[in-house]
């Protein structure tokens, strides 16, 4: 069986790597960086693009090597659907450890105590 393929923009390499069908094997243009990475993907019957673009972006995301708003974009989807897709993941799409937290406290004391509040 041969499988899907994700692709992104179906276009065709001049002397491209055939599948097993013998059809040409199209490749995903991925938006990464300033320049484009061209990535082929033979992917297993179970897997779409859409899912594959999805987990490429969560993968890069989390590796910080794109921001929330590049992964996104790489995935198809808007930001704040890539963010839900994240939280159902269980994926913190902002850090907010303890220095933030405690700057913010004193913030907000410090503001209330302004106001009188």
């Amino acid at each position: 069986m041969c499988g899907r393929y994700a692709t992104g923009l179906w276009r065709q390499r001049p002397n491209a790597a055939r599948s097993c069908a013998n059809r040409p094997m199209p490749y995903v243009d991925v938006p990464l960086l300033p320049e484009h990475t061209m990535v082929t993907l033979d992917l297993p019957p179970n897997v779409d693009e859409a899912r594959a673009r999805l987990i490429l972006a969560i993968g890069l995301f989390q590796e910080e090597e794109v921001s929330v708003g590049k992964a996104a974009e790489i995935a198809g989807l808007s930001y704040r659907s890539f963010l839900d897709a994240l939280k159902e993941r269980g994926i913190a799409a902002f850090v907010y450890d303890d220095d933030a937290l405690a700057q913010d406290l004193a913030f907000v004391r410090e503001f209330k105590q302004k106001r009188g509040l």
